[in-house]
């Protein structure tokens, strides 16, 4: 898998910043076309105080935001992601892990792919090959 790679963009007094794995950095930049098209011009008279800032988070998949994760157990709090709406769409280990860190749950990726391991062979889980990558989604009940 490729290094993460930050890019920011600053147009018309505002500041972009995408972030995205080196495999999907030209995607990632041309979100940053669609997000400044979106943006309303700043004012041209004087210099702002602060620069705004728009940052999003940048996966596969597209823009998304994963929901916040409020458990504290991993295994609970990979449960809890995999059954919301984000979790639905099969999701890589570095999908799950960069959602884990949006909500401060900061874990080693070997650590997440050993419980969704066992999560998987539990039957909680299920496990989908795509190419070389694996993906994750909630088992259906």
């Amino acid at each position: 898998m490729g290094e993460r790679v930050r890019v920011k963009v600053h147009s018309a007094g505002r500041e972009i910043e995408v972030e995205a794995i080196t495999e999907d950095v030209e995607a990632a930049l041309n979100l940053v076309d669609q997000l400044l098209v979106k943006l309303e011009p700043a004012p041209e008279v004087g210099r702002p105080e602060a620069v705004p800032s728009t940052a999003v988070p940048f996966s596969a998949s597209g823009a998304e935001l994963a929901p916040p994760v409020t458990e504290s157990k991993l295994p609970d709090a990979l449960m809890q992601l995999l059954g919301s709406d984000w979790g639905r769409t099969p999701r890589t280990l570095r999908e799950i892990s960069e959602a884990l860190k949006l909500s401060a749950k900061h874990y080693a990726l070997p650590v997440v792919s050993t419980a969704l391991a066992r999560l998987t062979k539990a039957g909680q889980v299920r496990r989908l090959k795509k190419g070389e990558v694996f993906s994750y989604v909630g088992a259906k009940r």
